[in-house]
């Protein structure tokens, strides 16, 4: 069992709070994803993870909610992904640290045009590089379709 296990079994657990949201001010273009801060504002980032932590969240995710091929190429996002894991990581102190992935942005079919099985390979991509970061947990959140949710899920596990 290990220390996130372990804290669940005992009492609720307190997790951050809204990242992106809270770095929005610090973005260069309007749409523009908050995930790209974690290579050109690392410090920023690294500051909001560590006054969650010092506000007492026993859990953190790291700042990759819209970090997905719609907002960046291959290349840019494995380096956003892996500089994001490694700024949690050097923020958490005690606190765990969890892979935050969010949705793609696109409707699945019958409701929109992206085929399931293409979503979840684009998930896969997505946790195959957590996976290397050595990050095995995922949060996987503020999902409006549930069928987006289910390819999510698919490829996490």
């Amino acid at each position: 069992m290990n220390k996130l296990d372990k804290l669940l079994a005992k009492r609720i657990v307190m997790l951050d709070g809204a990242t992106g949201t809270n770095l929005l001010d610090r973005l260069s273009a309007p749409g523009e994803s908050p995930s790209v801060l974690n290579i050109r504002d690392k410090d920023s980032v690294f500051a909001l993870h560590r006054a969650y932590v010092d506000a007492a969240a026993d859990v953190i995710l790291t700042n990759t909610f819209s970090a997905n091929r719609k907002n960046f190429n291959r290349a840019m996002l494995s380096k956003v992904i892996h500089s994001g894991v490694a700024v949690a990581k050097r923020a958490a102190k005690k606190a765990s640290v969890l892979a935050d992935v969010g949705p793609l942005g696109d409707l699945i079919e019958p409701y929109g045009t992206k085929d399931f099985e293409a979503t979840v390979s684009e998930y896969r991509e997505i946790c195959k590089i957590f996976k290397q970061t050595g990050c095995r947990k995922f949060f996987l959140e503020t999902f409006t379709s549930v069928i987006e949710a289910k390819a999510a899920f698919l490829a996490a596990r």
